[in-house]
């Protein structure tokens, strides 16, 4: 998945992951090995990019015995405008998303709220709806996406016929994600916008 729009050419793509790795883990200090993981930048490209973080001092480098560890700069002049423009998620990067996310199998509907619209509070960041699901492709898809925005996703999965049973029961868990008034859907085949509460 490779986010398109503004952010992307003003920083590129592997910058702007890395960026927003650090922005969603400031106060965190990362391996090398964890941050390629983390970010799903390669080898070389991720050395580059610290290369050219360290020397502006936007990442900071400590070394214990063998491991080289990186944290965010805080005391960056710019911290503060940069934090409020490193989230922005453009359309581009939601219609790859859905594009990617129908791939995994019989997806009825995906509603995205937490960290997709700047809520990180909220129980959970994605509800996605389908049956006949591939967990192999499902877990790549959310690790994918989780490269793509910098931290890890809080999700759960339903079977289209649980998701109707708990609607039509009221389930509090279910039409809190309905009527979150911040919520996207990415698309929806199960009659989420049709809904009179919603």
């Amino acid at each position: 998945m490779l986010q398109k729009g503004p952010l992307t050419y003003l920083f590129g793509h592997n910058k702007l992951k890395l960026l927003k790795f650090f922005f969603y883990n400031p106060e965190r200090s990362v391996s090398f090995r964890e941050l390629a993981r983390r970010t799903k930048i390669s080898q070389k490209k991720l050395e580059e990019e610290l290369k050219e973080a360290k020397k502006h001092e936007v990442v900071l480098e400590t070394r214990d015995e063998e491991t080289f560890y990186y944290a965010l700069n805080r005391d960056i002049p710019v911290f503060e405008s940069l934090e409020s423009i490193i989230f922005e998620l453009g359309e581009p990067f939601f219609n790859e998303m859905a594009q990617k996310v129908e791939r995994v199998g019989d997806v009825k509907a995906v509603i995205l709220q937490g960290v997709f619209v700047e809520r990180p509070e909220d129980r959970i960041d994605m509800c996605l709806i389908g049956d006949d699901l591939d967990k192999k492709k499902l877990t790549a898809f959310v690790r994918t996406v989780e490269a793509e925005i910098g931290t890890e996703l809080k999700y759960t999965v339903m079977a289209t016929d649980e998701f109707t049973y708990r609607r039509e029961m009221f389930d509090r868990f279910v039409w809190n994600l309905i009527e979150n008034g911040q919520k996207r859907v990415l698309f929806d085949k199960v009659g989420i916008h049709d809904d009179k509460k919603a």
